[in-house]
């Protein structure tokens, strides 16, 4: 990916919105923090809510930039990464799916976004703006608990994340394949499970925290020890057994 500021896709780009969405039928808000809405409150975000498609490619919002409101992804991927010390771009230990809302802790913080979030896949994201949002946490603090909830959660995976770091290679590349099985896992027709891995080489790389380079090494050596085999961008496990023995991890 290049370097630099990318386009923001955001709602000034000249895209049409998207005006046959109700929050109150969308099949995710009862599993995130927008299930504390009353429905008054939903009809109240569901007018202002600017709703769009986004292609692979296009950008959320920049590292860097204000924080103008929270994006409700209904469907799709989208990932965020962080411009590190060398210049380049780092993949967070985060990427957003169906039911996650993004920007809600700089939102909160009264903070710019950390990170740039970019479209993996086709998505239906919505955005909520500030002059919507703030009244709602205002006036409903079930609401804002559940976002602390949530926030406590991320802080809990970000220690985790830290003790996976002294994990050797191999394991952290498990782990950070594993977090795909749930929304792209699936059995083959030979009984096998097969995980589609939606993202590129670097950018497992740079979620495992190892090079792009030794990603290639892992698959060829799970190739020859028979634990997995990589065709394309999909990943058939063909021994469960030491895959899941590969998630204990080393310490080092």
């Amino acid at each position: 990916m290049a370097l630099g500021r990318l386009v923001a896709g955001c709602i000034d780009m000249g895209h049409p919105r998207l005006r046959d969405f109700n929050c109150k039928h969308c099949f995710s808000r009862s599993k995130t923090q927008w299930e504390a809405l009353t429905d008054a409150e939903i009809e109240i975000m569901s007018e202002s809510a600017f709703c769009r498609e986004y292609d692979p490619g296009e950008v959320l919002f920049n590292e860097g930039d204000q924080c103008k409101g929270v994006y409700c992804i209904r469907s799709g991927l989208v990932v965020v990464r962080k411009l590190g010390k060398d210049s380049k771009y780092v993949l967070l230990r985060r990427f957003g799916q169906m039911g996650t809302t993004l920007g809600y802790r700089p939102f909160l913080a009264g903070d710019c976004h950390r990170g740039t979030a970019e479209i993996i896949k086709p998505s239906i994201i919505c955005h909520i703006d500030r002059a919507t949002l703030t009244p709602l946490l205002n006036n409903n603090p079930n609401l804002g608990l559940l976002f602390l909830k949530q926030a406590a959660v991320d802080l809990g995976n970000a220690e985790y994340e830290l003790l996976e770091s002294m994990m050797s290679a191999r394991a952290r590349l498990a782990h950070a394949i594993i977090l795909f099985k749930k929304r792209y896992g699936k059995l083959s027709s030979d009984g096998l499970l097969e995980i589609e891995l939606p993202l590129s080489r670097d950018d497992l790389a740079a979620m495992a925290g190892v090079h792009p380079e030794t990603v290639t090494k892992i698959f060829r050596s799970f190739l020859n020890e028979g634990v997995a085999e990589l065709t394309s961008h999909t990943l058939k496990i063909t021994s469960i057994d030491r895959f899941l023995a590969e998630l204990d991890g080393e310490y080092i």
